[in-house]
């Protein structure tokens, strides 16, 4: 039983860095800090891009854009963090 807490603890934890990797990448390709004709950096993003798009579509079809800025990646970070406390305050203590 911990270990599936432990385990759902770690794939939450692996999505909030690829959600966040994704918006810095995206950033920095955006504003020309890094090229995005690099194979290296273009293989990273796309593949955090098309993890992150899918868990943040629904949250952007429900959540606008204010001012053109997206914030449904600080939206799915904040659930994230909530279903964690929620993990972290039902695991139990020891095996039964």
């Amino acid at each position: 039983m911990i270990a599936l807490f432990n385990l759902l603890d770690n794939i939450l934890s692996a999505i909030t860095w690829i959600v966040i990797l994704s918006v810095i990448l995206n950033w920095l390709i955006t504003f020309g800090f890094v090229s995005g004709s690099n194979r290296l950096i273009y293989g990273i993003a796309d593949v955090c891009e098309r993890v992150s798009s899918f868990l943040l579509y629904p949250i952007q079809r429900i959540v606008p854009r204010i001012n053109g800025i997206d914030i449904s990646p600080m939206i799915l970070i904040l659930f994230i963090i909530f279903l964690r406390d929620i993990i972290a305050t039902n695991m139990p203590l020891t095996h039964p």
